[in-house]
């Protein structure tokens, strides 16, 4: 089965978003969207339309962020010699 919740930002949808999970690094919700070009400023905010049909839906208030989300180092960027 697969879960998918509407992207809204200035009443129009402009994604969906997949793939939910709790991060315990970060101690916040992760969601990954894909959204128009016109609309992916880092930072902005947006509303997720969470649930199901069926049940209660909530809109629920999210912020665009960059893809990797964590600020780790890249692979390429770490000095093996060192380890």
């Amino acid at each position: 089965m697969v879960y998918s919740d509407d992207v809204i930002k200035h009443g129009k949808v402009i994604s969906i978003s997949s793939g939910r999970i709790y991060s315990t690094f970060y101690h916040v919700m992760i969601s990954l969207c894909l959204p128009d070009v016109n609309h992916c400023e880092m930072g902005s905010e947006v509303q997720v339309l969470w649930g199901d049909n069926i049940h209660t839906q909530k809109l629920i208030r999210a912020t665009m962020s960059r893809c990797p989300f964590l600020d780790l180092p890249r692979n390429k960027d770490i000095e093996v010699n060192c380890i």
